[in-house]
């Protein structure tokens, strides 16, 4: 995982195949005065760049980004089950689960929209539960909370 800031701000997150999910993208996330953030995010493969805005409901919801990526971290162990978290629009789903020998597998789930003939690109990276993880939530965090 890598954060960067220069022109705007992105943390950038890689998986197995050289893919990358990349949240922020680059624009600093815009806060509409209220608990809803639009963040860009993207996946970028060999040969594909998918794109889209996304919005989370931060402050104190229990359905923020960022306290569903807190809470995985806080869970280093691995005792809760797995999870998912969707945007409020469903431009993006992350699906969390645990493997064997301690990491934290999130599969980014990409879309245009919610209609049937939307295009979906989907990335799966892989996190140690606990510094890589704890990370990842502080990054986002920071990011989203400006």
């Amino acid at each position: 995982m890598t954060a960067s800031g220069g022109f705007g701000s992105e943390i950038r997150l890689s998986g197995p195949t050289g893919a990358s999910v990349v949240i922020g993208d680059g624009v600093e996330p815009f806060h509409d005065g209220y608990d809803f953030v639009d963040i860009w995010m993207s996946i970028v493969a060999d040969g594909l760049t998918a794109r889209t805005l996304v919005r989370s409901v931060e402050g104190a919801s229990p359905l923020s980004l960022h306290r569903f990526l807190r809470e995985l971290a806080d869970d280093w162990k691995g005792e809760l089950p797995d999870r998912q978290w969707e945007a409020i629009e469903h431009g993006l789903t992350i699906d969390a689960r645990r493997d064997a020998v301690g990491h934290v597998l999130l599969t980014f789930s990409l879309r245009e929209s919610y209609r049937p003939d939307a295009w979906l690109a989907r990335v799966t990276v892989q996190l140690d539960a606990g510094e890589e993880m704890t990370s990842l939530a502080t990054e986002v965090e920071r990011l989203l909370r400006g």
